[in-house]
């Protein structure tokens, strides 16, 4: 009762089997005694041999390991499947089927049934690689889409290993398919995300950097290498790269901040001045943000930078013809007034 309890319990947790599943399960058991060099089951008669009480813990073990098999294949979305070179019998496991979007109760396993399935713009490369498997020829892992029936596209990452007897000749293929549609989505997201991050920084003049405290890490956005002047091919990040294009008088401010910095506290927004490569000067707006682990230990330093010369330039000038109009005025003894006609608000 123990043991009938025991694997109730376990399909209970890998869920319910697909139709055929039952058929796949049992063949690749027998295929792995097969492997294994399981006992005869009726090769007792000289009481020198196994008996049946020896082998069905065999064949128990074995279902128990495919039912952990299948459990770990539908979590980790893969699915697996075994080429006999000299037969040429072909096996698929339950993940394999469920990652092609076919009934294994109808659909036989095979390279053809593969192909069918196969995205056409990937068909070549799968059936090339599958060849060449076949060939006894490991070959590269491949990324290539699986076009379901019902029409839905998944990205899949295929990798083959082929057994060797003694004298090294292939007698078996054993493929690994995995779905990997949600990685290359998340790289896909992440790799627009950078574009837009980049155009926006490159709109608005803003560069950023992030250093990582506890390894002295130093990562520069591409705008930021445009702020500085600096090629980012020829140009290792650091700070000693960073000191190169600051101002003398600027010198001891951006220690005094780094030091802080470093011991985890950010410093005050600040206006820096560089002198660039091609001999521009230029004013950059710097904030820090330190940000901390789970713990509460200081992680990142942050830093964004703003190229401000040209609203700095028009601020200036702004402020030189106020200047300049009020000296006339004042000389010329000469008022003016100003009405806004939406607001009425008047200014003299």
């Amino acid at each position: 009762m123990a043991t009938e309890a025991s694997r109730l319990e376990r399909s209970r947790a890998v869920g319910p089997r697909p139709a055929g599943v039952a058929a796949l399960t049992m063949n690749w058991i027998r295929r792995a005694k097969s492997l294994f060099g399981a006992p005869p089951p009726d090769d007792d008669r000289n009481g020198s041999g196994p008996n049946r009480g020896d082998v069905a813990p065999f064949d128990a073990t074995l279902l128990a390991s495919h039912e952990y098999l299948l459990h770990a294949q539908r979590i980790g979305k893969l699915g697996s499947s075994r080429i006999d070179l000299k037969t040429g019998k072909v096996d698929w496991t339950a993940g394999t089927y469920a990652l092609y979007g076919v009934d294994p109760s109808v659909v036989a396993p095979g390279l053809e049934q593969a192909m069918a399935v196969t995205h056409p713009e990937d068909r070549d490369l799968h059936r090339h690689t599958a060849l060449e498997n076949r060939a006894g020829r490991v070959g590269d892992p491949i990324e290539f889409r699986i076009l379901r029936p019902d029409g839905e596209i998944v990205w899949v990452r295929r990798v083959a290993d082929v057994l060797r007897d003694a004298h090294g000749a292939p007698h078996t293929v054993i493929i690994t398919i995995q779905d990997i549609s949600d990685i290359r989505q998340a790289a896909t997201d992440l790799r627009r995300n950078r574009e837009h991050l980049a155009r926006a920084q490159s709109v608005g003049k803003i560069g950023s950097a992030e250093i990582k405290l506890r390894t002295r890490e130093v990562f520069w956005s591409e705008e930021l290498y445009r702020l500085l002047g600096l090629d980012p091919e020829t140009t290792t990040a650091s700070f000693d790269t960073f000191m190169t294009v600051i101002a003398p008088e600027d010198y001891e401010t951006v220690h005094a901040m780094r030091e802080i910095e470093l011991a985890g506290t950010a410093s005050q927004p600040r206006v820096l001045r560089i002198n660039r490569p091609d001999g521009q000067r230029r004013l950059l707006l710097r904030h820090a943000e330190i940000i901390r682990d789970r713990q509460g230990q200081p992680a990142k330093l942050i830093s964004t930078f703003q190229d401000i010369t040209d609203r700095q330039q028009a601020e200036d000038a702004l402020l030189r013809n106020r200047h300049q109009l009020e000296l006339a005025q004042s000389l010329g003894r000469i008022g003016s007034a100003e009405v806004d006609l939406v607001s009425l608000t008047v200014h003299w």
